[in-house]
């Protein structure tokens, strides 16, 4: 796995049938299930994805970005109206197949606002047939040049860089003036069609991958933090931690000319930073120092300016994203507070009073040790547990960070079907965000007396009362000898907030991964949804990342951990969450106790607050 490099993807799915256009009929014959021709010919399901710049910065959750593909400083998204050019390539002989030569594909949005497709142009269909290749690429450019193509199925990584050296696709170095950026932004995808969930379906995967680096500035500045309105007595922040933000109050930057070849100017992008597109055939083996100015405004509204240098940067690398951030004390933003809202991935302790201290999890040269957990959720949509909401816990919750190895690992005795829901589908999994509930309804009239009850519930009693076998679990305020009201009693966290768990401290798009067949769920729908692949393994890496903050010993071994969740799937089975190295998703298991079926899992509680 390569350091700090995430890929951040989405699908797009479309069917492109159109009318019969004028091709041969060797060319218009499909292939059946079985692999043999037909007459009918078969249509191709095109789906696209994008693999972002690799080490680009993670959003700031206190001043996010738009959303628009051509000015987001931290994703590449499709955008209606945007056009690919794609080619089909007979393997055997390199010739083209079908007449789907540079056919330019627009990019729309359905009625729903929401999924998206891909048109062709009247006339032009796409079928199955073996041993073809397809070439793609973005931007669309309609007189492209045969010369710069490359469309060699041996060696299908030379169509990105061949067309990334051509002069249509190389970046000049003044890239400020609007839609400049995103023209030169060339990205390229090939691959061949596969068999999709159903075994007569053909699917054609194009994950397109940027074919030039980015250099990307981004100038800071450090804000103290308040509660927003109305938060104040839930929780605090440390007064003198600062939270580094893009400082908005910077009217221009320019950068020198050592090693450029011309004297540069970025591109700004919506969230504040500034871009700036290498050309790998122009300048990619050349050492460059990037050094400049750029002016910001103060308190008393005048212009400061502010010089700035970064390292040499050396053997520049397609897709790949060369970060400087330049942080200032002379910003207007300095001197203001920021009213944010707690945040995933922030730390949380408790005072001596047992007032609860929130930490963001951004700053820089902080002592995080006090922390005892760590915020996993915070989005009002997802805290609506009816008790949460008659509590007044509805602004975070937060997972205690300990080592596995003082975890107690526990069962779900089998007493038939719970008064809980069952769930069935991924979708009902991700959406059961009850857990406080959950738990209460569990305990409610429950035998908490050892082996003739629930073990995870005995267990949860220990942990709630302090008890000295389960004294290795962090103490919260709302323990019975403390007696405050600020946050909840420990709970057993549903399906749903461990989904946000993974979701949010991992970055990892659990939803798109495991909603549907995927070739990398490694349970078929009866048994679970867990993806095994690159993305789960970069979640693993971040959220061991963010625990090692507070404690050494509470990162994540490598080997995948099953955790309790208050969540049933039948009589006999219930839910358990799945993380490690390369593994993410949930896993049922069976209920019972003092059995050769006996499957324990992990048990880590939650609270709101």
């Amino acid at each position: 796995m390569r350091t700090n490099q995430f890929l951040t993807s989405f699908s797009l799915c479309a069917f492109l049938l159109a009318m019969a256009g004028c091709t041969d009929e060797s060319q218009l014959t499909g292939t059946d299930a079985g692999g043999g021709e037909t007459d009918t010919p078969v249509s191709l399901t095109i789906r696209t994805t994008m693999t972002d710049f690799a080490g680009l910065p993670e959003p700031d959750v206190s001043s996010p970005a738009s959303t628009r593909a051509t000015n987001n400083g931290n994703t590449t998204t499709f955008v209606p109206g945007d056009k690919i050019g794609i080619y089909a390539v007979r393997e055997e002989n390199g010739e083209i197949f079908g007449n789907i030569e540079n056919i330019c594909l627009t990019y729309e949005v359905g009625s729903d606002g929401i999924t998206g497709q891909w048109k062709a142009p009247d006339g032009v269909e796409f079928y199955y047939l073996p041993k073809v290749m397809y070439f793609a690429y973005y931007p669309y450019e309609e007189k492209l040049s045969p010369s710069a193509v490359t469309l060699n199925p041996d060696k299908p990584e030379a169509f990105g860089t061949e067309l990334a050296a051509s002069a249509r696709f190389t970046p000049k170095l003044d890239q400020s003036a609007s839609g400049y950026y995103a023209r030169y932004d060339l990205m390229t995808a090939y691959s061949r069609p596969t068999t999709g969930a159903n075994p007569t379906e053909r699917v054609l995967d194009l994950d397109f991958r940027h074919q030039h680096a980015v250099f990307v500035f981004i100038p800071t500045t450090g804000m103290f933090c308040l509660p927003p309105d109305g938060d104040e007595d839930a929780y605090t922040y440390i007064g003198d931690v600062r939270v580094p933000v893009t400082d908005t109050k910077v009217t221009s930057v320019s950068v020198y000319d050592y090693g450029w070849g011309e004297v540069p100017k970025p591109c700004k992008m919506d969230d504040g930073s500034y871009r700036l597109l290498i050309s790998i055939a122009k300048l990619g083996s050349a050492t460059i120092t990037p050094i400049g100015t750029y002016t910001t405004t103060n308190d008393a509204g005048e212009s400061k300016g502010i010089k700035w240098s970064g390292t040499p940067i050396k053997n520049f690398e397609a897709g790949k994203s060369y970060v400087l951030r330049v942080a200032n004390g002379q910003s207007a933003l300095a001197s203001q507070p920021l009213k944010r809202r707690v945040a995933p991935g922030d730390y949380v302790y408790f005072d001596v009073n047992w007032n609860i201290i929130v930490l963001p999890g951004n700053c820089r040269n902080v002592d995080y040790s006090k922390a005892m957990g760590i915020v996993v959720s915070s989005d009002p949509a997802r805290m609506t547990d009816e008790l949460f909401i008659e509590n007044r816990w509805t602004h975070a919750c937060v997972m205690p960070i300990m080592p596995p190895r003082d975890l107690f690992e526990v069962t779900w005795d089998d007493y038939g079907n719970e008064r809980l829901p069952d769930l069935t589908t991924y979708n009902d999994v991700r959406n059961d965000i009850n857990g406080y509930t959950s738990t209460e309804t569990m305990t409610d009239g429950s035998n908490w007396g050892g082996s003739g009850g629930y073990e995870f519930l005995w267990r949860l009693e220990q942990i709630r009362n302090y008890d000295s076998q389960a004294s290795q679990y962090p103490r919260i305020s709302s323990e019975s000898y403390i007696g405050k009201t600020n946050c909840s009693r420990w709970f057993v966290p549903t399906t749903g907030q461990w989904r946000d768990m993974i979701t949010n401290l991992g970055g990892i798009p659990l939803d798109k991964l495991l909603d549907g067949p995927s070739s990398n769920n490694s349970l078929n729908d009866e048994e679970g949804w867990v993806y095994r692949g690159y993305p789960a393994e970069a979640a693993f890496e971040k959220i061991s990342a963010r625990l090692k903050k507070i404690r050494e010993d509470a990162v994540l071994p490598d080997q995948p951990l099953m955790f309790m969740c208050c969540s049933e799937a039948d009589e006999h089975h219930y839910w358990s969450a799945v993380i490690g190295r390369g593994y993410a998703g949930f896993q049922k298991r069976i209920k019972g106790v003092n059995s050769e079926e006996d499957q324990r899992a992990y048990f880590l509680p939650f609270f709101a607050f």
